[in-house]
């Protein structure tokens, strides 16, 4: 693999296709840094099956995985590894005999206790993903029986990411849920600050949507949900707070791509703050969302073709809209400020 490895304990059972792997570690490209490694590694194969063309794999069980990934604008310090297991295909002439799909049965998969590290040096920024678990019963090709599968990771802070999906495999319809509880935004001011001028993102967010079709037609995909953000606050380069709100609310009733449907049953801001200050012509968000006057005063005139095929019309509503005890502060260059 063109990298360096350690491990404690490598076992492996040649009569029941059981494999044991204990400390491992992969290192980076310059054989000091670790680039993955786990505690233990169990697959549990039937390693007869694979003679009637059939991959059988009973239970594989990975624990305390560390996996870290470094970007620093588009190189990766994986890339070496791509190029190595590129160059290695390459060099291998293509077998062009037409043969069977391979059959698989995969059980019992089970991810527990992961941490993903992502570094990303163009912002300086790193992210880190603790306790990441997940298990999924079974997975097989010509599948009867409904798979379920469910994911969790919790966040730097006491926040955490679940998610649930139930799957048909004759039919195709699926139901999945996704859930964020407590994901406190300041951990994105680095990003948000790559195209505005802010010194501040703060926030917390919880979220839990519903989505539901089926995997043949994702494009009837149907979605359903609420979210809600906590101590919303942005403030620019002067440390001046210009948007804020106490909650902000959001009920999604239906997003309906297939038939053009956005229903949004209702839209909560509650203690919403928004600071708008008058200079001249140009005012306090051109300056912090890098507007600039001629990009808005300019006028473009472009080709407008018209389509006679009759378009699905597009419904979309917003069924309640609550404000409550709002703030908006006004101020100009040229006159007093108006509260």
């Amino acid at each position: 693999m063109g990298r360096q490895i350690s491990l404690d304990k490598l076992k492996l059972n040649y009569f029941t296709g059981t494999l044991i792997v204990t400390d491992f570690k992969m290192f980076e490209s310059d054989d000091k840094e670790v680039f993955v490694q786990f505690d233990t590694l169990l697959i549990d194969a039937e390693p007869y099956k694979y003679i009637s063309e059939e991959l059988v794999i009973e239970q594989l069980y990975l624990k305390g995985l560390i996996a870290t990934v470094i970007q620093n604008d588009s190189i990766f310090n994986f890339d070496d590894l791509l190029s190595f297991f590129a160059t290695e295909e390459d060099s291998v002439p293509k077998d062009t005999t037409v043969s069977e799909p391979l059959q698989f049965q995969l059980s019992n998969i089970e991810l527990k206790g992961a941490e993903f590290i992502y570094n990303n040096q163009t912002v300086n920024k790193t992210t880190i993903l603790n306790d990441v678990s997940f298990f999924v019963p079974y997975i097989g090709w010509d599948q009867k029986e409904k798979s379920k599968a469910g994911l969790k990771f919790n966040f730097k802070n006491e926040g955490y990411f679940e998610s649930s999906i139930d799957i048909d495999p004759i039919g195709g319809d699926f139901e999945a849920n996704l859930k964020v509880y407590h994901l406190y935004l300041d951990a994105f001011k680095d990003y948000v600050a790559s195209y505005a001028n802010v010194n501040s993102f703060e926030g917390m967010m919880s979220s839990n949507f519903a989505i539901s079709g089926n995997i043949n037609e994702p494009d009837k995909t149907k979605v359903s949900g609420q979210m809600e953000v906590l101590d919303f606050l942005m403030t620019d380069k002067k440390d001046k707070k210009f948007l804020g709100a106490k909650r902000l609310g959001c009920n999604l009733k239906l997003i309906d791509y297939s038939n053009s449907s956005y229903v949004v049953d209702s839209l909560v801001f509650s203690e919403p703050y928004v600071y708008f200050r008058m200079e001249g012509e140009s005012n306090n968000f051109f300056e912090i969302f890098n507007v600039s006057d001629e990009a808005e005063g300019s006028v473009q005139v472009a080709e407008v073709k018209i389509d006679t095929v009759a378009a699905t019309p597009l419904n979309y509503s917003i069924n309640n809209l609550i404000v409550e005890n709002g703030i908006l502060r006004l101020k100009t260059t040229k006159c007093k400020p108006i509260w």
